[in-house]
């Protein structure tokens, strides 16, 4: 079972990693976003107040792109305890006085099955462009939105001709947003 902590979760980390499961590290929201949507995990352990990207919005993005991961919030009040409930995949909230015994297998367990994680993305990649997200970074990566299909043909046609990008494509604003979390890009045209 693996676990992505994001934030200064350090209060779980000794707990996580005592019951013998992994656990992989990031400190910011976009880190953590990035993470979740990169990484087959099967829990992520959220912090409520991080850098770059709080967990709310965090949690907001997970939902909104429709990755199925169980998300564990994390804080010091109660303060965001209902707003936070109230997103889809968020399983539970854990003051950090309260987290001692709290992450045990069952518990890990439980929180899975309630949100079955899913290992297929919510949008597809042709095999030009997981080439692309998967080769050494060389050239800049660009993300071309085009809702019109002729019109999204030409100007492929002619970014591909000049061979300067590592080029990736989405039908809509939607996917576009759910590929640039993904690849990082360079650049946007939309």
């Amino acid at each position: 079972m693996e676990v992505i902590a994001i934030g200064k979760t350090t209060h779980a980390i000794g707990q996580i990693e005592a019951r013998g499961l992994n656990i992989s590290l990031t400190f910011d929201g976009i880190a953590g976003l990035r993470a979740i949507l990169r990484r087959n995990a099967d829990l992520a352990l959220v912090e409520v107040e991080l850098p770059h990207l709080n967990g709310i919005n965090l949690a907001k993005i997970i939902e909104l792109l429709e990755f199925k991961i169980p998300l564990v919030f994390t804080a010091e009040s109660d303060q965001f305890r209902d707003r936070i409930m109230a997103i889809g995949n968020v399983v539970d909230y854990v003051l950090h006085s309260e987290i001692e015994g709290r992450f045990t297998k069952e518990l890990l367990a439980k929180n899975k099955a309630r949100t079955s994680n899913s290992t297929e993305l919510p949008f597809r990649m042709n095999e030009g462009e997981w080439h692309n997200l998967f080769t050494p970074p060389g050239r800049k990566r660009l993300l071309f939105v085009e809702d019109e299909p002729d019109m999204a043909l030409l100007v492929t046609g002619l970014l591909k001709q000049l061979d300067e990008y590592e080029l990736f494509v989405a039908r809509d604003g939607l996917e576009g947003l759910r590929k640039a979390v993904t690849v990082n890009p360079d650049l946007i045209v939309a």
